[in-house]
């Protein structure tokens, strides 16, 4: 078995199957590791206050899924070889997981790979900005060659990107998203209209409301600015506030029917 001196990391756990099998096509023979948290989620002041909010809302509580973070932790943080860290600072998850790694990572060298301004050319020839290393497919990896834009940050970004983060462990918001502004804290209730603006006097299933509001994430920015785990979780803080109601059911599911109660539609 070959000793791989490089390691690719990326924070998420579809883009690591894409790269992967991208990487064995130009016989690139190195490893790739994935993240499967979410730091855009959540307060990041207190580790345990953070564990205690996240794992229950998002239901991480899982040996198996927190043995694969810590795994992923020990290993990119502890590799001795060439370590590849790619993000984009258009995609919130993305980006948090990139500088609470940057923090945790201390002094230590890396090469990063920003996609922030990277296109890609779809199969039927059209160029769109990649917004995500996450929404990059196996062809596409292949042929942008990204890997051939690894660099060292510089010491300017390096301050600028610790600095963000360090702002926004003291402001411990529940969730971050990017803006025009760049990477910002905000409160849970900053997908409201989002959530509501499908839920009306007639029943639809949680799903589609979630699906929409993801939908048009994409469509209007670029990107996803948060999972379905988080819209849900939030769509149970409006159930649980009395904002929207269910059939009878107190715990939403992706399949939950949902609408506005009667003297809020009137």
């Amino acid at each position: 078995m070959a000793d791989r001196r490089t390691l690719h990391i990326v924070f998420s756990l579809s883009a690591p199957v894409h790269l992967r099998r991208a990487l064995q096509t130009v016989d690139k023979d190195e490893d790739v590791i994935g993240l499967g948290a979410d730091w855009s989620f959540g307060p990041l002041a207190d580790a345990e206050v953070r564990k205690a909010y996240v794992e229950p809302a998002l239901g991480y509580v899982d040996e198996e899924w927190d043995d694969q973070i810590k795994s992923f932790w020990e290993r990119s943080l502890k590799f001795d070889g060439r370590r590849v860290v790619w993000f984009s600072r258009r995609q919130p998850r993305e980006y948090c997981n990139f500088l609470e790694w940057l923090r945790l990572n201390g002094d230590q060298t890396f090469e990063v790979i920003d996609l922030s301004d990277s296109y890609i050319t779809t199969l039927k020839g059209q160029r769109f900005l990649v917004g995500s290393v996450s929404r990059v497919g196996d062809n596409e990896f292949v042929s942008e060659a990204f890997w051939d834009h690894a660099r060292l940050p510089a010491l300017s970004e390096l301050r600028a990107w610790r600095s963000l983060w360090e702002t926004l462990r003291e402001e411990n918001a529940p969730i971050r998203v990017v803006t025009i502004n760049g990477l910002v804290s905000r409160e849970l209730d900053c997908f409201d209209d989002e959530l509501l603006s499908y839920i009306k006097g007639r029943w639809i299933k949680a799903y589609r409301v979630v699906g929409n509001v993801m939908a048009d994430m994409l469509r209007n920015v670029g990107v996803i600015q948060t999972s379905d785990l988080v819209l849900r979780f939030r769509l149970q803080e409006l159930l649980d506030a009395g904002t929207i109601e269910t059939k009878g059911v107190s715990n939403i599911s992706a399949r939950t029917w949902l609408r506005r109660p009667r003297h809020h539609t009137q």
